[in-house]
């Protein structure tokens, strides 16, 4: 279970040539465990995401550190719109969810992220498990279905081939 309350404190870089974006987010509970997450990618894009756990007074640095690492490549501040610098506090797990938004819940508790705080019990966390295991079944299923009709329209046009091929006397003659 995580302890609450759950500190939240996100910001954003964008790139000065504007196509690319680079967010951070600490999640830092009661008990001082936290989540560094850094998230980059094209603009308007989820993009690729990194995440660091540990205590709260370790994962600071690192995030300031790779701030300072983008900024001497580029990147500025944001300092107006949603992805301006933020800070708040949540106190119950709807709340963190919330905060969080859907995409980030799902990709935490996909690499099983939130666990690392506590969350491991969580009937929210168990939801969404559930949720991402169906999402992977179904697409392995699909994945073998689609090999199934790439195979059979390979096997369709061999056949094809094969009967243009017998017609024709003079085939591979030339």
């Amino acid at each position: 279970m995580i302890n609450y309350p759950v500190k939240i404190t996100s910001w954003s870089l964008d790139h000065q040539v504007g196509t690319k974006q680079y967010h951070f987010m600490k999640i830092e509970t009661a008990d001082g465990l936290a989540l560094g997450i850094t998230r980059w990618g094209k603009t308007g894009t989820f993009g690729q995401i990194a995440i660091e756990d540990g205590l709260a007074k370790k994962i600071s640095p690192s995030l300031v550190k790779k701030e300072n690492e983008k900024i001497k490549k580029g990147y500025f501040g944001v300092t107006s719109g949603p992805n301006s610098y933020k800070e708040f506090e949540v106190n119950t797990e709807v709340a963190l969810s919330r905060a969080l938004g859907p995409a980030m819940v799902r990709h935490l508790t996909g690499v099983n992220a939130l666990a690392l705080i506590g969350h491991s019990n969580d009937k929210t966390y168990n939801v969404f498990a559930e949720l991402t295991k169906e999402k992977e079944e179904k697409d392995k299923r699909d994945a073998v279905a689609r090999n199934q009709l790439l195979q059979a329209q390979h096997e369709q046009k061999a056949r094809e081939q094969a009967a243009i091929e017998a017609s024709n006397p003079d085939w591979g003659r030339f």
